[in-house]
């Protein structure tokens, strides 16, 4: 056993009785009779004290990445800004904002300004001035959103240079260019025009969306709108516009005679099951020989789901749905577009590209293996050879008892004793 006194009788831990009793009796006098102290005394007190406690070194001066960090995220404070559209860089699809910060917000200014560098391109800038030569580019970059979108946020130059062929119909403040005016004896619609390329969607206003009563008074000109000038359009693109339906279009879309591109995005009314009837309508009252002579991208409305709560395991379907329908959604969605996607192919429409609405869309859906499932509907729907259990077992391939796997899933899985077929 370790003695734990050593040979002087100390203790070697260095504690002392009696240091340690006299230490107690001072500060219990000092705490009986404390000595006031001047105000300089704590300053210079606290000072010595804070002195000693600050060991880090002077910051780094900071970078221009940081700083500009830093700018990026005080002016994205708040964020999302609701009924705050003077923050927003385009107020709707390729409009730039023209909000400012206080009222009158519509003035020539625009409250923010990006850096911009002189397109020195002479085949850019040569190309465009032509105006035949702008308008066949045109075409073909507004057929899809994703490509149009993409060349209108490459620079400045390109965004003012597709300004030129776009026209748009605001569907929350109720402006459609006086084109649902009737024509008057000063000339036919006033100084009403369709562009070559239409874009017809809600501009965010500082007044907020519209009520219920404005959007139906809204969809109502709009209907006026395309009715006047139906025989002008030729490519019209429907983004988010409220009660727009399939019924409406089917009244809308063959009085166009003239139309060829057609797109429908995130309309709230307009489903992935709406497809066939679309495709329908784009051939409906077509001059014989010119059936499929309309393109059609189409983003079906997509559904984010309700919020998860306690208890609620099966809080909605993403995408599809925007609730809870106690159903397969993966098989749901298949089945329709096993049917979609050799009509739009019939019809010469693509739906199936990277770069097609109704693609991304089901990338986004909860569906699985997407590129493989459009292969194998092309040859199921071609090849009579096929094997349909190959087919049956890759639109079920989330299914964790076989995931797609063939052999497994004609074999016996759990809960369906019956067989696959």
């Amino acid at each position: 056993m370790l003695s734990t006194q050593n040979h002087s009788g100390e203790n070697p831990w260095g504690y002392n009785p009696k240091s340690y009793r006299k230490f107690r009796r001072n500060l219990d006098e000092l705490q009986a009779n404390p000595v006031p102290k001047g105000e300089d005394y704590w300053k210079s007190y606290w000072a010595e004290e804070s002195a000693k406690d600050d060991w880090t070194a002077a910051p780094a001066p900071k970078s221009e990445e940081q700083l500009l960090k830093e700018e990026i995220e005080k002016n994205l404070e708040d964020w999302p800004w609701k009924g705050v559209p003077q923050k927003l860089l385009t107020v709707s699809p390729y409009a730039f904002n023209y909000y400012n910060e206080e009222p009158p917000y519509n003035t020539v200014e625009v409250p923010f300004k990006l850096a911009e560098v002189t397109q020195t391109s002479k085949l850019f800038t040569e190309v465009f001035r032509a105006r035949p030569v702008l308008e066949t580019i045109a075409g073909y970059l507004f057929q899809y959103h994703s490509m149009s979108w993409q060349f209108f946020a490459t620079c400045q130059e390109a965004g003012r240079t597709m300004a030129q062929v776009l026209g748009f119909w605001d569907v929350n403040g109720n402006f459609f260019g006086h084109c649902e005016e009737p024509p008057t004896a000063k000339g036919p619609h006033h100084d009403a025009r369709v562009s070559l390329i239409t874009i017809v969607a809600p501009v965010r206003r500082p007044e907020g969306t519209a009520s219920y009563v404005e959007q139906i008074e809204n969809i109502h000109s709009l209907c006026l709108s395309v009715y006047n000038f139906a025989e002008n359009i030729r490519n019209i693109q429907f983004h988010r516009v409220p009660f727009l339906s399939t019924r409406l279009l089917a009244l809308l879309i063959p009085k166009m005679r003239k139309l060829e591109n057609l797109g429908i995005y995130k309309c709230q009314l307009i489903h992935v099951g709406e497809a066939m009837r679309l495709l329908e309508i784009i051939r409906s009252d077509r001059m014989l020989g010119k059936e499929d002579q309309v393109s059609l991208d189409f983003f079906p409305n997509y559904h984010v789901g309700p919020k998860e709560s306690l208890g609620e395991y099966c809080v909605g379907t993403y995408g599809a749905s925007w609730d809870n329908w106690n159903g397969d959604t993966d098989i749901a969605i298949w089945a329709m577009v096993t049917r979609i996607i050799p009509q739009a192919r019939k019809q010469g429409i693509d739906f199936e590209s990277p770069h097609t609405a109704f693609r991304q869309w089901l990338d986004k859906s909860p569906c699985w293996r997407v590129d493989e499932m459009l292969e194998a509907i092309s040859q199921f729907t071609t090849d009579p050879e096929y094997d349909p259990a190959k087919f049956a077992a890759l639109v079920d391939c989330r299914n964790p008892d076989h995931y797609g796997n063939v052999t497994k899933y004609t074999g016996k899985i759990t809960h369906r004793p019956q067989g696959w077929k």
